[in-house]
């Protein structure tokens, strides 16, 4: 008789597959904010579903965990010597953020409360416009700072849906142009005809600047 011991069948044998937070992390970044799930992060990162459910309770909480990296590790405080530049460098932020990260905006949108994740970066930005002179006192601040952070996060979510590619292949940018094709619209008219414009994060930032503008001359909405 052979001595040679019977093979196995089954499930492989030795230590299970091991992640890090920052494995799960990772792999949502690298799926989206806005279009990953539990089941494809494991997939991703090699462990069962049930696995990162022991690490992070809910998709929420992978997005949270998600954010607050992005925060933490890429996201600058302020360093101008002026508000108006200090505000162009919040809104640079931002705008960098989303570049780096696709659906980071609608994630943000799609996750009451997510805003808690930033209090500390936004309160640097708070002090920082407080100690170079700007026009007003705190709350105005902060609404200086949520209108800016509300106009580039929504319009970053247009832009994304302008250059995401629909079920046929052509982009949102395309069917808006055909869309438009017969309606009796001037083409040159950038802000009514569908423009490559549409689709570049960095088409933002005029109006930042127009917010800026009001903020400088006084404008207030009571």
């Amino acid at each position: 008789m052979s001595s040679t011991a019977p093979r196995r069948i089954g499930k492989k044998t030795g230590p299970k597959p091991q992640f890090t937070d920052a494995d799960a992390i990772h792999a949502a970044l690298e799926i989206g904010l806005s279009s990953f799930t539990m089941a494809a992060v494991a997939k991703q990162i090699g462990v069962v579903p049930s696995a990162l459910y022991r690490r992070f309770e809910s998709q929420v909480d992978l997005t949270l965990a998600a954010m607050s990296y992005v925060v933490d590790t890429e996201l600058k405080g302020p360093t101008a010597s002026s508000w108006q530049e200090i505000l162009r460098e919040y809104a640079h932020c931002m705008i960098d953020g989303f570049k780096a990260h696709p659906g980071l905006a609608a994630a943000i949108y799609n996750t009451p409360g997510c805003h808690l994740v930033v209090i500390p970066m936004l309160k640097q930005y708070i002090e920082a416009l407080k100690a170079h002179d700007f026009p007003g006192d705190e709350a105005r601040i902060s609404f200086a700072i949520d209108f800016i952070g509300d106009t580039i996060i929504g319009t970053t979510i247009a832009i994304e849906a302008m250059r995401a590619a629909q079920h046929d292949g052509n982009t949102g940018l395309e069917h808006a142009r055909k869309l438009f094709a017969d309606q009796p619209i001037d083409p040159a008219n950038y802000y009514l005809s569908p423009q490559e414009g549409w689709t570049d994060l960095d088409s933002i930032m005029p109006k930042v600047e127009f917010i800026i503008a009001g903020l400088e001359a006084g404008i207030d909405v009571e």
